[in-house]
């Protein structure tokens, strides 16, 4: 049966025009949206501060992009948000792309109000608070005002800021600083909503005719005390740290969950704060090879069906153009 995100709305998102909110305002959104959002941004969301044609002229921009098989998640969230502009990019060498993209500074200002009350909590935190300082001076206090002749200095300096922060760095940490345990507020869609974006669900090979279920989330190594916090939270899964000198981005670090008892509990924990988009076909197939690799019984009819499985997984998780899996 079709989710709420899986139906793609008529029309173009309805984002701000000229610096003025949508006619009818934004929606007010709760902690199922507003920390699934979060969690998204946090995966596939960039912050940047661009030259604009003309001049000295800077903006703020966040723009998320996806496969555009996820298409209909995107053009939900954007249109629940009522901010920014859903594109599709096509490339000659690539799978088309679904772009969100919030540039209007009406749409700024609103994304800056709903990540203040609904946080990132990793690395890409500390890019948000300098993009949202940005947009604090482009904006000053009226979205629809046209500033001419301006001072740039100050969006120049916080663009430069911006850069060096996206830039890996081993010796640069920093602490999730979020009171609380478990999934309590929002931290249950804010993990749905991160895990939407950047984890995978595998039905690996474990020996001949043997299968285990896993799941992972694997970013760069200066990003590990996001998932030290997950893993904290959850209860659940190991963190590994993976060298790889070729990597462009720098070496990486992996939360994976496989044991029996933790992978129950991790479904227990995306049945409460579902998954969507793609990883919501993906993990209905993977919740069945978890309570199948989980029950008692002859484990060759388990494994065998496990096989079955990860067919299936397969065949969903593979690109599909017209977004049906």
């Amino acid at each position: 049966m079709a989710g709420p995100l899986d139906v793609q709305p008529p029309g173009r998102p309805v984002g701000s025009t000229t610096g003025r909110s949508p006619a009818d305002g934004y929606p007010s959104l709760g902690p199922k949206l507003g920390g699934f959002l979060a969690g998204f941004i946090e995966g596939e969301g960039s912050f940047t501060i661009d030259r604009q044609s003309r001049g000295d002229n800077h903006r703020c921009v966040m723009s998320a992009v996806a496969r555009d098989d996820d298409a209909p998640l995107i053009r939900e969230l954007a249109s629940s948000t009522a901010l920014g502009t859903v594109t599709t990019r096509r490339r000659s060498r690539s799978r088309p792309q679904v772009a969100w993209t919030v540039t209007a500074k009406s749409d700024c200002k609103r994304l800056v109000e709903l990540l203040d009350v609904y946080p990132l909590r990793g690395r890409k935190a500390r890019d948000y608070a300098i993009w949202a300082a940005a947009m604090r001076w482009w904006i000053d206090t009226d979205p629809t005002r046209l500033y001419r002749n301006r001072d740039w200095a100050p969006m120049i300096y916080l663009r430069g800021r911006l850069r060096d922060a996206k830039r890996f760095a081993r010796s640069r940490s920093y602490t999730v600083d979020d009171a609380g345990t478990g999934l309590a507020g929002d931290w249950g869609p804010y993990l749905a909503g991160f895990f939407t974006a950047e984890g995978t669900l595998g039905i690996h090979r474990n020996g001949p005719g043997r299968y285990v279920p896993r799941a992972q989330i694997t970013l760069r190594c200066d990003d590990r005390p996001l998932l030290e916090e997950i893993r904290a939270r959850l209860g659940v899964g190991r963190i590994y740290t993976a060298i790889r000198p070729r990597e462009p981005q720098g070496p990486s670090v992996c939360w994976m969950v496989r044991g029996a008892p933790e992978l129950v509990e991790l479904v227990a924990a995306f049945d409460r704060c579902p998954l969507r988009g793609r990883h919501r076909h993906q993990y209905a197939i993977w919740r069945q090879a978890v309570l199948e690799y989980t029950k008692p019984g002859p484990r060759r009819p388990i494994h065998d069906r496990l096989g079955e499985l990860r067919s299936e997984l397969a065949e969903v998780t593979a690109y599909s153009p017209d977004g049906s899996t």
